[in-house]
């Protein structure tokens, strides 16, 4: 029956936002006509009170006007009472959260308690019209206890069944668990709510994050190799299992892993049912080197899928996670020199080598053994000019860069075209081709994209 009610403040959401949206400050314009009841109420501390006043010349709208205006105000005294009653209790920054459909269940509320609330008029003729609604504090305190109780009934209805169940999942409770938690948390009792099977000493939120606490207590991450070796842009197989001490079956996790040095996310991977994952991961974002990793069980993900942070949580969870190490060698890179139009290959060969062997470039030269994923082509085109008149000798010259991985192009380059004159060709070559590798040398985005298109697009 609750759960029905429940789904009926939603409904009326809009409704409040309207009503609060026709909030005014009647209370600080009482004039000479104001009745009696209407100073008097402002400090009758038995009751919650809101007032509505209207003037609008119109005596059917200043009516509905001043019941708006007065169940706002009751609405509004209410709230900032249960607020204040539980705001110590509440984590930093989460007020906002915790209260966002109060004015929904406190509205739910007095509409079932209606005949709890009072009402009052003063229609000064000529002057507006005036109207109170009010509730004793003892009847709201009653109405209170209520819906709380309904409120923690409900939930060990829900829960009790799953928590003791061996056919449930760890994922599975950790969905009701959280759900509960939200369940509480969007009402307007998250720090008034005690927990019956506790003999009413505990919040009943707190019991909800214990439980959330227990079930990853008993989860164990296991990660069949401590040491793995991989490559920049290299997938290596990765198996890893989540056990559950109780032996219940822990159901599809996410499992996050993260790089200890800088807490940067490496890769993720979702087990099955059994908790188990196997299959090939591409450790991303590592340098050239052994690496302190750690795997961690998502729930931060899992909370935020129903729209709850965890720092809005009261006390700290604890998530499972297991530490192992990645050693990331150089990538093994065949390099290869074309030249188009007449020149000597082999004075280039050292230029090249030197050109792509920056400390930065996680790659290391390997003669071609069938083994290597990565190919470097740079192509030098020299477009010879026939001799001047002058007995010299022109030519141009640019250069391209393409970065192959297992026989796919995934980058490419061109420089700029160059010129130079000389004695003979050799000498205009060797000149054109100092300017261009002098000038590709300091070209520091060639040699970021070309390490970036290595780590597989990955941002450093």
């Amino acid at each position: 029956m609750f759960k029905r009610k429940m789904f009926f403040s939603v409904i009326i959401i809009a409704v409040v936002f309207f009503i609060i949206g026709c909030e005014t400050t009647s209370a600080n314009r009482l004039g000479e006509d104001a009745p009696e009841w209407v100073r008097s109420s402002l400090v009758d501390s038995d009751y919650f009170i809101g007032i509505g006043f209207s003037n609008t010349g119109n005596e059917a709208n200043d009516i509905n006007n001043a019941r708006i205006e007065a169940f706002s105000g009751l609405i509004l005294t209410i709230f900032e009472s249960i607020k204040r009653s539980q705001q110590h209790l509440l984590p930093a920054n989460a007020e906002k959260k915790f209260f966002y459909s109060a004015e929904a269940h406190i509205i739910q509320a007095l509409t079932r308690n209606h005949e709890d609330i009072k009402s009052g008029s003063y229609n000064p003729e000529g002057r507006g019209y005036w109207f109170h609604y009010k509730i004793a504090k003892t009847d709201w305190a009653r109405i209170q206890e209520e819906e709380q109780q309904e409120i923690a009934e409900f939930l060990i209805e829900v829960l009790s069944p799953r928590l003791f169940s061996r056919e449930v999942t760890s994922v599975e409770i950790l969905t009701f668990l959280v759900n509960g938690w939200k369940f509480i948390a969007d009402s307007p009792y998250p720090m008034l709510i005690q927990d019956p099977l506790a003999g009413n000493e505990r919040l009943f939120i707190d019991t909800i994050e214990n439980n959330i606490q227990n079930v990853l207590s008993n989860l164990v991450i296991n990660i069949e190799t401590n040491n793995i070796i991989t490559e920049p842009g290299q997938s290596e197989n990765f198996i890893v299992s989540i056990l559950n001490r109780d032996g219940r079956i822990p159901g599809e996790l996410q499992l996050d892993v993260f790089n200890r040095a800088n807490e940067r996310k490496v890769t993720e991977v979702t087990t099955n049912r059994n908790g188990r994952y196997s299959g090939n991961v591409e450790f991303r974002n590592l340098s050239v080197g052994r690496q302190q990793l750690y795997a961690k069980i998502s729930i931060p993900d899992v909370l935020e899928h129903i729209s709850i942070l965890p720092v809005l949580l009261r006390n700290e969870i604890n998530i499972p996670a297991k530490d192992f190490t990645v050693t990331v060698n150089e990538a093994r890179v065949v390099l290869k020199l074309a030249i188009n139009g007449e020149a000597d290959i082999e004075n280039f060969r050292g230029r090249t080598r030197t050109l792509f062997s920056r400390e930065e470039l996680p790659i290391r030269f390997s003669p071609g053994s069938r083994e290597e994923k990565y190919t470097i082509i740079f192509t030098i085109n020299f477009m010879n000019q026939p001799r001047t008149s002058h007995n010299l000798f022109i030519t141009n010259a640019n250069a391209t860069v393409e970065l192959f991985r297992e026989g796919n192009r995934i980058f490419s380059y061109m420089s700029q075209e160059y010129r130079e004159v000389g004695v003979d060709m050799n000498q205009a070559q060797e000149r054109v081709a100092i300017r261009m590798f002098n000038d590709i040398n300091r070209d520091e985005l060639l040699f970021r994209e070309l390490r970036r298109a290595i780590y597989g697009g990955s941002i450093f």
